[in-house]
């Protein structure tokens, strides 16, 4: 696999920090700029927090920042653009390796990765799929659980090939043009692959990795920003928390605004149905958080640079921001139960 060089993370985005960087308060306010994916489920608390009022009701003011991609977002988070990025974590180790300010500051969701293979194609094993071609995005959050689990069934990235192909065409890439032999997919689209005529991976359903659930979605936040404005990132991680537990006490409502906010910012291209919302959130597959052991996110780290995402191998001091540990642990024990 080709190796990410990490400075491509410092390419000039010049047009993108000067729009989002554009004076949006009084000189004498703090305006907090977030950036999240406008056409993403898993953005939901963000989503909530906007439209529910929750920033407001901590007396902060908080400018939505809806982007593209992961990677829109960790530069954005990088050059100081937004003050804190919603996006799947694996997207911050590249800058995180090359001294960007930023820090994990909250988890938001574990959830599975599934590999899929057609049905008709006599691909079984992990051994099966050594030579095979493989649909990937390294840094994608989804196809990063299934680095995960090569790297603890000792295939190389030299074992595959990877062909990059976003996801939205992976299943024609699979099952009608079979341009690949295999891809990873999210639990939600289970019932689309198989439709199709596409197989889950009989070998990792047997040892269990369909069941693999690993951090996807985390709250980063610019170190510049938060080391001045201490009092006003508390009250972001507040909001988010009460996001979190909005979501959880009214699963429906959630659903309906999340539904109608990604429809509008997409312009009706991206319209989720409400009720499918509800379903996906409601499966052993995908779990809410607010907060896990960082040694997890250490372990993603050192796959991450094993595989050539990034040059080195990252520490925890170097990921994660423990200063809201305690806060977060209790918020995630009232509203999930989780200990």
């Amino acid at each position: 696999m080709k190796k990410i060089i990490a400075p491509i993370f410092l390419i000039i985005i010049i047009p993108l920090v000067a729009l989002l960087a554009r004076n949006t308060g009084s000189s004498t306010e703090t305006v907090i700029r977030v950036g999240y994916s406008i056409n993403s489920i898993l953005h939901a608390p963000i989503v909530i927090a906007i439209e529910k009022g929750f920033f407001n009701k901590e007396g902060i003011k908080v400018v939505p920042v809806p982007l593209q991609s992961g990677k829109e977002i960790q530069q954005a988070l990088g050059t100081g653009a937004i003050d804190f990025g919603f996006a799947a974590v694996t997207n911050y180790f590249v800058p995180i390796s090359v001294g960007a300010p930023i820090k994990i500051v909250a988890f938001s969701d574990l959830s599975s990765t599934k590999m899929f293979v057609r049905s008709d194609s006599g691909i079984r094993t992990f051994e099966d799929l050594k030579g095979k071609k493989i649909a990937y995005r390294q840094g994608a959050g989804i196809d990063f659980g299934m680095n995960l689990v090569f790297n603890r069934e000792n295939i190389k990235p030299s074992d595959v090939q990877f062909v990059d192909i976003d996801r939205p065409l992976r299943l024609i890439a699979l099952t009608e043009k079979k341009i690949v032999d295999a891809t990873t997919i999210s639990y939600y689209e289970i019932d689309t692959y198989a439709k199709a005529g596409a197989i889950e991976l009989p070998e990792w359903v047997e040892k269990g990795y369909d069941k693999f659930l690993v951090p996807k979605t985390v709250l980063a936040m610019n170190t510049n920003f938060s080391k001045i404005h201490t009092k006003e990132t508390d009250e972001f991680v507040s909001a988010f928390i009460e996001a979190h537990a909005f979501i959880k006490n009214n699963t429906e409502e959630a659903a309906k605004i999340v539904s109608e906010h990604i429809t509008k910012g997409t312009d009706g291209v991206i319209s989720p149905i409400p009720s499918e919302i509800v379903k996906s959130w409601d499966t052993e597959d995908y779990i809410p958080t607010l907060w896990q052991d960082p040694l997890i996110l250490v372990e993603m780290a050192r796959v991450f640079a094993d595989i050539g995402g990034i040059d080195r191998k990252l520490t925890q001091d170097e990921i994660c921001d423990s200063i809201f540990e305690g806060k977060l642990k209790e918020a995630d024990e009232i509203i999930y139960g989780n200990k």
